[in-house]
């Protein structure tokens, strides 16, 4: 593999770690943190969706970075035959 495409994907890869290990440190301050007033309230739901959103980006880093490079115009090229 190229370093044109390894770069990105190591990039991608980084960036879905660090958006998982952000989640699960959210996911747990939020379950061991201290009730709050707000906590059954509509902003203590909200607290939520920085999580879940960060969850979601990690899993959308991880699938890109596996498919990066996946799709080039070369590919396309090599697959058709002329008879």
């Amino acid at each position: 593999m190229s370093d044109d495409l390894t770069i990105p994907r190591r990039s991608l890869r980084r960036a879905a770690i660090s958006l998982a290990v952000i989640a699960l440190g959210w996911t747990v301050a939020l379950l061991l943190g201290p009730p709050s007033d707000s906590s059954a309230t509509e902003e203590g739901r909200i607290a939520w969706l920085i999580p879940v959103g960060a969850a979601a980006l990690s899993v959308l880093c991880f699938r890109q970075a596996r498919t990066y490079g996946d799709h080039s115009p070369t590919d396309v090229r090599e697959e058709t035959t002329h008879d």
